[in-house]
């Protein structure tokens, strides 16, 4: 059993310089794989903040057309308001009694005066007919 421990602890010790070697590269490496990232970092800064700030400055444009938008539409919206007013005070007066007997007699005067017309020309065009067979007569 001596022996297994000697062996043992002959190993430890051979063992734990390597792991602490071992240990150490990686940490090395790391270390020079987050130097890298900071470098980076450190250049993309000014680009990144100029970025952001061109968003902003976009991000505040498009609130003040929205702005616009909205007040473009408010301004529709009381327009359809009136208009539907309108047309409903048009829509009452269509309803009303003396609408109808009024669209009843503008209908027969101008029914009337679309046939007088007509009828005029009617005679105008059998006068001359008449005159030109009288000429062809003689």
């Amino acid at each position: 059993m001596e022996i297994v421990k000697l062996i043992f602890f002959i190993l430890l010790i051979i063992v734990t310089p390597l792991i602490t070697i071992f240990i150490i590269r990686i940490l090395l490496k790391a270390s020079h794989a987050l130097d890298q990232i900071n470098t980076t970092l450190e250049d993309a800064r000014p680009q990144v903040n100029m970025f952001l700030s061109n968003l902003n400055t976009t991000l505040d444009d498009v609130n003040d057309e929205m702005g616009r938008v909205i007040e473009i539409t408010s301004e529709a919206q009381e327009v359809l308001a009136r208009l539907e007013s309108g047309m409903l005070s048009a829509e009452k007066a269509m309803q009303s009694p003396a609408a109808r007997y009024g669209g009843v007699a503008l209908g027969l005067l101008t029914t009337s005066l679309l046939f007088g017309s007509q009828a005029r020309r009617a005679r105008k065009m059998i006068k001359k007919s008449g005159k030109l067979k009288k000429k062809e007569r003689k």
